[in-house]
C-alpha cells in the first residue's frame, strides 16, 4: 500500500507540474500557437514582458517594444544590439496611413523584417528580383519584399497566410510567438563548401571554426549565388557559404559567394544601374551626343545641371557657358590646363586622359583609359 501511495504521489507531482506548465496562461488552451507560446514561456522569454494576470491575450496586438524585448531574449542580444534594432526598425518601413499605429503596434511587414534581420538574411546581400512574388499584395517594389520572400522560404510563416500577406496588418501576440519560436528552432552556418556529394545531394561545410558539417539539400532549398537566385547545381567546392537549416538539419536557405565572380557581377550590376539611371533623365540621342562631345543637343534641364556642376568646380558663369558651347578660344584666361586638372580631380580621372578628351584625341584617350582601367582593377579601386 505504501509503494502504491508513493507511486500515486509521484504521478500527481508529474501531472501537477504538467498542469502548471499548461496553465501558465489560462487563455491559450485552444489557440493555434499554443505550443509556441508555451515553449517561449518555459524558456523564460515572455515573463513579465507580455503577460497579464495569467493571460497571454493571444489575439491582442503586440507593440514594437514588446516584440523587440522578446526577440532580444530569443537571440541573446546585447543592450547595444537591442538598441540598434530599435533604430533599424524605426527606419525600416514608412508609416502606412491606412494602418493603425496607435500605441506603436507592430505590423506583419515589420515583424517579418525583424526576423529576417535577426537570422542574418539581410546581411547576405541577396536580391530575389528574379523570383516570382509569392503574395499578390507584396510586389517587388515593396520595401519589405525581400524580407517577406526570404522568411517565407524558411517555411515559418503561419499556414493561413497564403495568397495575401497584408504587410500593414497589425501582428497578434500569437503570430509573434509563432514566428519568434520558429526562428529560434533554426540554425545558421558560415564557412566554405569542402565537398559536394551530388549523388546524395549533400554538402560538406567547413565552418569558420574548422569543423566539418554534413547537410542535405532539398528540392525546395532556396539557393543564391553572389546574391542572385540560383540552384543547387551551381554550388561548387570552395564557395564561401552562409546557410540556414532547421532542427532536422534540412537546409532552408543557402547563399554562396565566389570572390572573382562577385567582383565581375558587382561591376556589371553597377553599370546596369548607371545605365538605367541615365535613361530616366537622358534620351538615347542625348547619351550619344555626350559620347560624341556634341553638347548642343542636350535638353535645357541637363545643360542646366552640367552648368551648375561646372560652377561648383569654381568656374565663372561665362567660363561654364563657353565650355558647354565648346568655345575653346573664349577660355584663354581659364586655360586648358586648369580645366583639365579641375575636371580630373572632380571625375577621378588622370589629367592625361582628360587632356585627350578635351583635345578630342580619341586614340590617346582610349590608350589612357585602358591604362586607367587596368590600374584600378589591379589596385581594387574600380568604382563608379
Amino acid at each position: 500500500m505504501r509503494s502504491i501511495s508513493i507511486f500515486l504521489l509521484a504521478v500527481l507531482l508529474v501531472l501537477g507540474s504538467s498542469f502548471t506548465t499548461l496553465a501558465s496562461f489560462t487563455d491559450i488552451q485552444s489557440n493555434w500557437a499554443r505550443e509556441a507560446i508555451i515553449n517561449l514561456d518555459e524558456r523564460g522569454m515572455l515573463d513579465p514582458i507580455i503577460t497579464s494576470n495569467d493571460n497571454f491575450l493571444p489575439n491582442d496586438n503586440i507593440t514594437r517594444e514588446e516584440a523587440i524585448e522578446v526577440a532580444s531574449r530569443v537571440f541573446e542580444l546585447s543592450p547595444t544590439d537591442k538598441q540598434n534594432l530599435y533604430t533599424w526598425l524605426d527606419h525600416f518601413l514608412p508609416m502606412d496611413e491606412n494602418a493603425d499605429y496607435a500605441g506603436d503596434y507592430l505590423t506583419r511587414g515589420e515583424l517579418t523584417g525583424l526576423i529576417a534581420k535577426l537570422l542574418g538574411l539581410t546581411d547576405s546581400h541577396v536580391t530575389p528580383e528574379n523570383l516570382y512574388p509569392t503574395f499578390i499584395d507584396v510586389d517587388k517594389d515593396h520595401p519589405a519584399y525581400m524580407h517577406i520572400e526570404l522568411v517565407n522560404s524558411l517555411g515559418i510563416l503561419p499556414s493561413y497566410i497564403i495568397n495575401r500577406f497584408e504587410p500593414s496588418r497589425l501582428v497578434t501576440r500569437a503570430e509573434a510567438a509563432h514566428l519568434l519560436d520558429s526562428a529560434m528552432q533554426l540554425n545558421s552556418i558560415e564557412g566554405k563548401i569542402a565537398d559536394f556529394h551530388h549523388n546524395s545531394n549533400r554538402i560538406l561545410v567547413e565552418t569558420l571554426d574548422a569543423e566539418t558539417v554534413s547537410l542535405p539539400l532539398q528540392a525546395d532549398t532556396l539557393v543564391f549565388r553572389n546574391g542572385m537566385s540560383s540552384n543547387i547545381e551551381q554550388l561548387e567546392t570552395g564557395d564561401s557559404l552562409f546557410a540556414i537549416y532547421d532542427t532536422n538539419n534540412q537546409l532552408k536557405f543557402v547563399n554562396v559567394v565566389k570572390e572573382s565572380e562577385l567582383n565581375t557581377a558587382a561591376i556589371l550590376k553597377e553599370i546596369s544601374n548607371i545605365a538605367q539611371n541615365l535613361t530616366q533623365y537622358i534620351s538615347p540621342d542625348e547619351i550619344l551626343a555626350l559620347v560624341q562631345g556634341d553638347w548642343s543637343k542636350l535638353n535645357d534641364g541637363l545643360r542646366s545641371e552640367l552648368f551648375n556642376q561646372l560652377i561648383d568646380l569654381g568656374l565663372t558663369p561665362w567660363e561654364a557657358d563657353s565650355i558647354l558651347s565648346r568655345d575653346w578660344e573664349a577660355l584663354q584666361d581659364l586655360g586648358l590646363d586648369r580645366l583639365a586638372y579641375e575636371a580630373s580631380d572632380f571625375l577621378g580621372l588622370t589629367p592625361e586622359l582628360v587632356f585627350s578628351i578635351v583635345e578630342r584625341d580619341w586614340e590617346k584617350a582610349l590608350e589612357y583609359a585602358q591604362v586607367e582601367l587596368a590600374q584600378r582593377l589591379l589596385t581594387g579601386g574600380f568604382s563608379f
